[in-house]
């Protein structure tokens, strides 16, 4: 008979692209790199980018083939306990990811996975798709997901093997909110793929609202572009309402150029259509930015509306352009906020926190 070892083997997507999955990645592999308890499969892309991810690309066919081969030769030497398997979102990721998983039952070695987002592609396809999703999904040790509203969800379809809780981050900003909070103009921070679906589209319908009212205010945006395409749609937009001088693109920033842009905003905002607990909303959290956000997926369960900052429905120019108003015209609300965000943050969301409940649920599944 196989005998096991005590060690969990951890498959991990690595930045590029800069997802929260793949941060999150790195901030476990950093965590756990030198802990004997773990083994460590990195998966990294230097060329990825979000336009492509879950998509089907030929040059990725021999690179798939070879991840695959390392990990049956990891396993077999291994023999692990347990197995991380990261699924995607995408039906296409996700079968490919799913083959990790069928290659590790096969060694009889059980598997865990997180779902990280709100929105399940594979559970809302084609009946086939429907089936195979939930074949896997029920078959998994355990699955981590980011609010008891997903845990609900995914009980609709009889997937119940969920453990909640909260992701954390690592924040360099010196949280020092009072001394811009007067100052002119009001600065407004998006942090995410520029995209549709993080409702971007409605964030600059509300800030042309708000400059048209003769609002002092800025907009600075971190990520990429979904696609050139839309990039040219919104950029059109933004020239064509004379607002690119107020709209700053600062693309991709890591490190002390990234926590520099959010240390100079006031208000920090996310109006997608589906999230579930972004790591960019936490930074914020820990930087004592107040908040507008949608209310999907784990951000209800993460703001408390009024308190925070502000919840809305996604799609809704009208609410979020009240919001705005609102926090841009009052810097009492938003130091209010500011101080409630930075004393929940290191109550619930620090990067320790964390990546000790990460470590916790890996080690104690048994």
């Amino acid at each position: 008979m196989r005998t096991k070892s005590k060690k969990v083997l951890l498959l991990l997507k690595l930045p590029p692209p800069y997802g929260g999955g793949e941060i999150r990645a790195e901030f476990l592999k950093n965590y756990v790199k030198n802990d004997p308890r773990f083994v460590i499969i990195e998966r990294r892309r230097k060329s990825a980018r979000k336009a492509t991810q879950g998509k089907f690309q030929f040059s990725k066919i021999k690179e798939n083939i070879v991840y695959l081969f390392n990990f049956i030769q990891i396993l077999q030497k291994v023999k692990p306990m347990l197995v991380f398997v990261p699924l995607g979102k995408k039906f296409l990721s996700f079968f490919y990811d799913s083959l990790f998983f069928w290659i590790a039952y096969l060694f009889n070695t059980p598997c865990v996975t997180e779902l990280p987002g709100s929105q399940f592609d594979v559970l809302k396809q084609s009946k086939l798709a429907r089936w195979y999703g939930r074949l896997i999904l029920s078959k998994l040790k355990s699955i981590r997901v980011l609010s008891n509203k997903i845990a609900k969800y995914l009980e609709g379809y009889g997937i119940t093997n969920t453990v909640v809780f909260d992701n954390g981050v690592f924040v360099g900003c010196n949280g020092d909110y009072d001394s811009k909070n007067n100052r002119k103009p009001v600065k407004l921070l998006f942090v995410g793929v520029i995209s549709p679906q993080k409702g971007f589209d409605v964030l600059v319908e509300a800030f042309r609202r708000m400059i048209e009212n003769g609002k002092d205010i800025e907009l600075y945006v971190l990520g990429e572009w979904i696609s050139d395409n839309y990039k040219k749609a919104v950029i059109f937009k933004i020239n064509e309402c004379k607002m690119q001088n107020r709209i700053f693109f600062e693309g991709v920033k890591l490190g002390k150029n990234k926590w520099e842009i959010f240390q100079r905003c006031h208000i920090f905002v996310l109006p997608s259509y589906n999230e579930g607990q972004p790591l960019s909303l936490l930074e914020a959290f820990g930087c004592g930015l107040p908040i507008i956000a949608s209310k999907v997926g784990g951000i209800p369960e993460t703001i408390v509306d009024g308190e925070h900052g502000f919840l809305i429905e996604p799609g809704s120019v009208d609410q979020l352009s009240g919001k705005l108003s609102i926090l841009i015209d009052s810097p009492t609300i938003r130091m209010r906020m500011s101080i409630a965000n930075s004393l929940l943050f290191k109550e619930r969301y620090t990067i320790d926190r964390y990546l000790n409940n990460y470590v916790n649920w890996l080690l104690n599944i048994f």
